[in-house]
């Protein structure tokens, strides 16, 4: 079994696709659905057609960072551009 230790430090939403995210203090999780709020939640989302695909993302900080640095170059993909995220270190 894989231990993860780690620290929550935000949490990012949005409503509908091509919506603005939307940075939440606090949230709830519901097991198997996701972020109370957010697109794939509300069954709104890309994904949402298909069953346990996802509920969250969870993506490292140090990557957020070397996204916002233009490392790898891929243009348009910075932090704020990202969905249903969630931060951590």
């Amino acid at each position: 079994m894989v231990t993860w230790n780690g620290r929550l430090l935000h949490i990012h939403v949005a409503p509908a696709a091509s919506y603005e995210m939307e940075e939440l203090h606090q949230a709830q999780l519901i097991a198997g659905r996701g972020i109370v709020g957010d697109r794939y939640f509300l069954g709104t989302g890309t994904y949402s057609p298909k069953p346990d695909v996802r509920e969250v993302t969870l993506i490292e900080v140090e990557v957020l960072e070397a996204i916002e640095r233009g490392e790898p170059k891929n243009p348009g993909s910075r932090p704020s551009s990202l969905q249903r995220i969630i931060a951590a270190t």
